[in-house]
């Protein structure tokens, strides 16, 4: 092995041409790519991880008001009310939980939670996925 000025090891070959022995330098340029993009890749799965999704907790701190669910006999009821069918698109600004959005969801309108805190977005997103309509009740973090 021989070093090289900027620091890539080669390793010198001697090789046969025309009755001639020559000396070739195979660079290990591969090594020091595949270990600098093992590097990148390593610095960029660290920076995809999301942060964990906690439990919401009643009356937990908000923006400008104190969390607090809504009663699913109450959901249930307001559904009931709107008549909230497959021809309806529900909007719930201050979604929280998602379950004003999920109940209209299981009854077949398309939906969209509203929600300012990331972990409340993150858990409606969850709960959607739990309950098979995800395809139907979609969540967005946003200041109204």
């Amino acid at each position: 092995m021989i070093g090289l000025a900027e620091g890539a090891w080669v390793r010198a070959s001697s090789v046969m041409f025309g009755g001639e022995r020559l000396h070739v330098k195979i660079r290990r340029v591969w090594f020091g790519s595949a270990l600098i993009a093992l590097i990148v890749l390593i610095a960029l799965c660290s920076a995809c991880t999301t942060a964990p999704i906690h439990e919401p907790e009643y009356s937990q701190p908000g923006k400008d008001v104190v969390w607090v669910p809504t009663p699913a006999i109450m959901v249930d009821t307001m559904m009931d009310l709107a008549k909230v069918g497959a021809d309806d698109y529900v909007i719930d600004l201050g979604s929280g939980d998602g379950r004003l959005v999920i109940a209209a969801a299981r009854r077949g309108a398309r939906a969209l939670g509203v929600e300012y805190d990331d972990n409340l977005v993150r858990y409606a997103r969850r709960e959607a996925d739990k309950a098979h309509v995800a395809d139907k009740a979609r969540f967005i973090k946003a200041d109204q």
